[in-house]
This record gives C-alpha cells, sequence and structure tokens, in this order.
C-alpha cells in the first residue's frame, strides 16, 4: 500500500546490455589503446542480447499494471548501428561503461533523449 500511495508511476528499466571483461570496460579500452590494438570486438548483436535474456523479457511482457512504464534503455545503446551494441563512442573513443554494468558519462548521454520521452509520457498522464 505504501508504495502504491507513495507512487503515481512506476518507471521500470530494462536491462540493457553491456561486456565483461576481467577488469572493466573503461580499463580494458584503456589497456587496448595504449597497446595499439584493434577495438573493432567491443561490440555485441542486439540479437544475441535479446536471446541471452528472452525469458526476463517474456516475464516483463506478461506484467500489465497500468502505472508501470517500461523504458528500454537498450534501444537507446544499440542504436548508432543497426543490430549492434557498442562499448564505446567512436568518435571519440571514450568507454561507455565505467567497469561492466554501470554507465559512463557517456554512456548516461545516450539515454538523456530516452528518459527525457519517458518522462514527457508521464507528465503526459498526471
Amino acid at each position: 500500500k505504501v508504495f502504491r500511495n507513495a507512487s503515481r508511476f512506476v518507471v521500470l528499466d530494462e536491462f540493457y546490455p553491456y561486456l565483461t571483461t576481467s577488469a572493466g570496460m573503461a580499463t580494458s579500452m584503456h589497456k587496448r589503446l595504449l597497446r595499439h590494438q584493434s577495438t573493432t570486438d567491443l561490440k555485441a548483436t542486439y540479437e544475441s542480447f535479446r536471446i541471452k535474456h528472452a525469458n526476463y523479457f517474456a516475464r516483463l511482457d506478461l506484467i500489465h499494471i497500468r502505472n508501470v512504464i517500461r523504458h528500454n534503455t537498450s534501444a537507446a545503446l544499440c542504436a548508432e548501428e543497426k543490430g549492434w551494441c557498442w562499448w564505446y563512442n567512436r568518435d571519440n573513443l571514450h568507454s561507455y561503461f565505467t567497469d561492466n554494468l554501470h554507465l559512463s558519462a557517456d554512456g548516461l548521454e545516450l539515454l538523456r533523449d530516452s528518459y527525457t520521452n519517458v518522462l514527457k509520457d508521464v507528465i503526459k498522464q498526471l
């Protein structure tokens, strides 16, 4: 009851694709650049992400609660090149992740428009 009374809307951020490295994405990227190694493999297909988390998305599809808004974070993170999710900004070589899961300033910037749209939708419904 407290949860329901305190919030008119709940925004549910869905899983987003991420890379797992032993040192974390930013550190791995830094080491590769220092060694003049390629970074072109620091990406994954959007399809492999959806397959890996198919059960999670199937469970989310079963939630039909009027005031729960699903936020598709992967759409913004995988929008640069159709079908691919890049782990870094290819223009300035900044990592989108500080470690393996937490977004850097560049990663958060990718989600700015997405969150703005979610907030606009919520405000319209108030």
